[in-house]
């Protein structure tokens, strides 16, 4: 079972931003998995909790309540990472292709932050190998359009509410998936 320590994180009467995290996480993975009740009934309960805080939880949740009630499909650089992730999609080559650096991983909230990809990709010839990059998680602050993030190896934001920051990426070549991988920030 994917989501037992998300689960017991999110019966917990004290609301922290685990559980409010853990309830995110609950419905991402019953959107992915197409149980689209569930996964609503953990995004409405994220907002009941949340109450006047985590507004940046609250925005995701709100999005993802949004996909769900216009029968829109779940946005495209998170099913990506959850497909890549959870399915075991082929890539191409081995699993050590890509890193993600923070310029902090313990930072005060609304601090800045960098966050910069490292994607080795093998030898072209004389031609370049273009990437896209498909960013997904806690990207906050003034997000930027997926499609500016999507030909950037780097972005920068801030956060308002405290938590574990989850971001995600998943890096494409003309051949396929490259790789992926996952990255956490504390905000205090």
């Amino acid at each position: 079972m994917r989501q037992g320590y998300f689960v017991k994180l999110a019966e917990k009467e004290t609301t922290t931003p685990y559980v409010i995290s853990s309830l995110y996480q609950l419905g991402l993975l019953s959107q992915w998995e197409n149980d689209l009740e569930k996964a609503k009934g953990y995004y409405s309960k994220l907002l009941e909790k949340a109450k006047e805080d985590f507004s940046e939880s609250q925005a995701m949740a709100k999005e993802r309540i949004k996909e769900i009630e216009e029968s829109l499909p779940m946005e495209n650089n998170i099913k990506t990472f959850l497909d890549v992730s959870l399915k075991g999609q082929e890539l191409v080559g081995d699993m050590e292709k890509l890193n993600l650096n923070a310029s902090s991983y313990i930072l005060n909230k609304d601090r800045e932050v960098t966050i910069t990809s490292g994607a080795y990709v093998p030898e072209s010839g004389c031609m370049q190998v273009e990437l896209q990059y498909l960013w997904s998680g806690d990207l906050e602050k003034t997000k930027p359009p997926l499609e500016q993030l999507s030909v950037s190896p780097s972005f920068a934001t801030s956060y308002k509410d405290p938590g574990t920051k989850v971001i995600n990426l998943v890096v494409i070549a003309p051949g396929g998936v490259l790789d992926r991988n996952i990255d956490m920030l504390d905000v205090y």
